[in-house]
């Protein structure tokens, strides 16, 4: 079991009550991910120890200027080096 799957529901089941907590910003070895979390509404597609973000854009530090945009994304919780959650303003 992975403690940043467990970490990153908590928080979002927390902020979820003062209406924030969907937008997520997760940084992998070489990746900048933002995104919508989806699993953590309590859907049954949920899988244990991997997010699923929705319109998800994926950054690579060596090339900036270039973000691919996916439109479901299944991140390993164990591949996560640091993850914060996003207001809204900053998703774009």
């Amino acid at each position: 079991m992975c403690k940043t799957f467990d970490a990153i529901h908590k928080m979002s089941e927390n902020l979820s009550k003062e209406g924030k907590g969907k937008n997520i910003k997760i940084i992998l070895n070489h990746l900048k991910i933002k995104g919508e979390l989806i699993c953590a509404e309590g859907k049954n597609y949920c899988l244990k120890d991997v997010l699923t973000l929705k319109n998800a854009k994926v950054k690579c530090p060596k090339n900036p200027e270039h973000v691919k945009e996916i439109e479901w994304l299944h991140i390993p919780t164990h591949h996560i080096i640091a993850f914060t959650f996003l207001p809204d303003e900053q998703m774009g």
